[in-house]
């Protein structure tokens, strides 16, 4: 009989109880699903990892004696890079074989290796981790998961708030403030709300019940309001054909064909998505820019709603200033208004159609100093620039403005008011025109 070991640090070994090492067993050959198959692996405890995932030749060199990981995609070869992101039932309990262990960014098991079936183009990394609350997910994000450079990130989380009674309102915060995470790295999250939880011990029907009502509509909110496209594997699991009882086994995980109901409920949010594309910036000046998109794909659903968001931080949002610029594909022009002189601002096109809402590339640009009647305020001269602010009306210099040692800045327009609150430090050059 052959027994598979795993070393501490995700490396495989093959053994046999007799002392031969690296053979690698030959499936049988009446398994329905080769593709999908499993090996049993211990560490401590019974996990699995899908055979499908082992480059063989590889783990016949390697197995005994290699201090390597498990050969992974490179992200140019990988396509789509998704992030898999959630508690045990993102891991993996449940399926068959069930994922005993904590995803940690391999390829396992779960919904998806039935995912990545759907979308050969992409490949699918699991973060899963069983027992894990929002909080201590949110902490996990920024450290371990957001490390990885990935298109989209899946996020199922919130179950185990609800099992250990936590406040459906920390639920909300958390959740948004991971959104805020894969923002600002650039990654696209697409939001889940928490599968149904009938678990025949305990008072776990309540349970159910307080997930459709206490935190699925502020999930449901949450995705509305910040413009973040939404899998509701609740209903599609719950209500679906033939529905949540043929879909797991103990109420509470999807059983397999559950994983694969999962994995469709997933692709269908990832396939309707629109496809935006951000213009450049223009006609910038001190308080206004023009910019735009253009609309390549509906996903499918009509968009109902287009234009810009920007913000002075990067990979702004809905939530932000916005233009709305008519409906449907195609490209069009945004006005960009309400700007403060000599700040860096970040711009996308965004996309909304029924399923959520999506955003092109982040465009960074600088309002300029110049144009009739400007205010400046809460604005650092580094040094070493040169500056020059030259209006046909007035300059207005507020609270907040340093010129530091070594800047060269220039004020010239008919008024200049406000210099007594310059803060300027010794060896800056300033001028003055009236």
């Amino acid at each position: 009989m052959k027994k598979f070991t795993a070393d501490a640090d995700n490396l495989f070994r093959v053994q046999m109880n007799r002392g031969k090492q690296g053979q690698i067993p030959n499936l049988p050959e009446d398994i329905p699903e080769p593709e999908i198959a499993g090996v049993y692996v211990g560490r401590g405890r019974l996990t699995s990892i899908a055979m499908r995932y082992f480059d063989l030749a590889w783990l016949i060199e390697n197995g005994s004696t290699s201090n390597k990981a498990v050969p992974k995609p490179s992200q140019a070869d990988a396509g789509t890079v998704i992030l898999a992101f959630g508690d045990s039932i993102t891991q993996g309990l449940g399926d068959t074989p069930s994922i005993v262990e904590p995803g940690n960014g391999r390829r396992t098991g779960g919904y998806e290796p039935k995912l990545e079936s759907l979308m050969p183009n992409c490949v699918v990394y699991n973060w899963g981790l069983a027992g894990e609350n929002t909080q201590q997910g949110l902490n996990r994000l920024q450290l371990e998961v957001l490390t990885n450079p990935a298109d989209y990130i899946l996020m199922l989380e919130g179950t185990n708030d609800r099992s250990q009674l936590n406040d459906p309102a920390l639920t909300e915060l958390n959740l948004g403030l991971m959104i805020d995470q894969c923002w600002a790295k650039g990654v696209t999250p697409i939001l889940s709300t928490l599968t149904p939880d009938t678990n025949p011990f305990g008072n776990y029907e309540g349970y159910d019940v307080s997930i459709r009502i206490n935190y699925n509509p502020r999930i449901r909110d949450l995705a509305t309001t910040r413009g973040v496209i939404l899998a509701d594997q609740y209903n599609g699991l719950r209500y679906g054909d033939p529905g949540w009882l043929s879909w797991t086994d103990d109420g509470l995980h999807p059983n397999n064909p559950g994983y694969y109901a999962m994995a469709d409920i997933w692709f269908q949010a990832l396939t309707t998505i629109p496809t935006v594309e951000t213009t450049g910036v223009s006609a910038i000046t001190a308080t206004s820019a023009s910019s735009g998109g253009d609309v390549t794909s509906d996903g499918g659903a009509s968009v109902t709603a287009r234009g810009v968001c920007w913000s002075t931080s990067a990979n702004p949002t809905v939530s932000n200033d916005k233009t709305t610029d008519g409906t449907g594909t195609g490209s069009f022009t945004s006005a960009i208004t309400g700007l403060s002189p000599l700040t860096t601002y970040h711009v996308r096109a965004y996309a909304t159609n029924s399923v959520g809402t999506a955003y092109g590339s982040d465009v960074s640009f600088e309002s300029t100093c110049s144009g009739g009647a400007i205010v400046i305020q809460n604005k650092t001269f580094e040094g070493g620039t040169t500056t020059v602010c030259e209006c046909t009306e007035s300059i207005t210099i507020g609270p907040g403005v340093t010129i530091k040692s070594n800047a060269d800045v220039t004020f010239k327009a008919p008024f200049v008011n406000g210099v007594a609150g310059l803060t300027i430090e010794e060896g800056a050059r300033v001028r003055i025109y009236p």
